[in-house]
């Protein structure tokens, strides 16, 4: 004996409801869509979850109707124009999703910055630090980085350990835990002069890690210091032939009582 109580219809809808179970009538799907416009406000009115009015739709054969209300003509000129996926959506009032199965649909060759519309600015790295002294990120990860000092998070790369050996043959003082303008974290810091080396992995090359980069050593320039950049192609070929042509460019002297002070690994473990 079936004890369900069955729940009147608002009028419009193309659902049944019962307590205790729920029957959806999917037939006017398609027009349920059109007429309320999204999955979400589909889902509100059929009583389920807009994954489920996603997969009746894929499963009757409607495929992504979202797309099809949206003006694609132009969506090449947008994005090699250099606009975002993210920034695209926001163009035409939709979701990050569609762009990116409208542009594999037309074959786009896509950049994969999904979601990178946005970059760190000076004056958010100033009010995360004023975050930080408050004490809004106490128990974390930063918070415990911030505590440690002059220690780093970062682990020495096999190229920077080759750089490491080369300057202490070199008899050069160096340390690989300090923290500049109290943001940064340099490779390798030397003491004879304000100098600051960067050995670079292929990360390096990407377009945001070297707008990055660029950033970086500007502040770091204009607070004295002078980055030297090297790959890891360089170091690994000869980095005593990358310290020795160091030397010669800044003038830099063997020492006769070199200090060293290098991390040992991951200063959180």
């Amino acid at each position: 004996m079936d004890n369900t109580e069955a729940i009147p219809p608002v009028e419009g809808e193309s659902v049944t409801t019962t307590r205790g179970a729920s029957r959806i009538d999917w037939s006017n799907l398609k027009q349920d869509y059109e007429r309320l416009g999204s999955l979400k406000a589909v889902a509100a009115e059929y009583g389920t979850t807009r994954n489920t009015v996603g997969y009746h739709m894929k499963a009757l054969g409607y495929g992504d109707l979202r797309s099809k209300n949206v003006d694609w003509s132009d969506l090449k000129e947008l994005y090699e124009s250099g606009m975002t996926q993210t920034q695209i959506a926001q163009h035409y009032g939709c979701s990050t999703s569609l762009v990116s199965g409208e542009m594999a649909r037309q074959g786009l060759n896509v950049r994969g910055d999904t979601n990178k519309g946005w970059k760190w600015t000076e004056v958010q790295y100033e009010k995360r630090q004023a975050a930080v002294e408050r004490g809004a990120f106490k128990g974390t990860k930063s918070e415990h980085f911030r505590r440690l000092g002059k220690k780093t998070p970062k682990e020495n790369s096999p190229a920077e350990r080759l750089l490491h050996q080369a300057l202490i043959s070199a008899k050069l003082s160096f340390e690989t835990q300090s923290r500049e303008l109290d943001k940064y974290w340099p490779d390798v810091k030397l003491h004879q002069k304000s100098i600051i080396i960067e050995v670079d992995g292929w990360a390096h090359k990407m377009k945001e890690r070297a707008e990055y980069d660029a950033m970086r050593d500007a502040a770091l320039t204009k607070a004295g210091f002078t980055v030297i950049r090297l790959t890891n192609e360089q170091v690994e070929k000869d980095a005593d032939d990358c310290v020795s042509k160091i030397m010669q460019d800044h003038d830099l002297k063997p020492e006769e009582n070199p200090t060293v002070s290098i991390r040992e690994g991951r200063s959180y473990e």
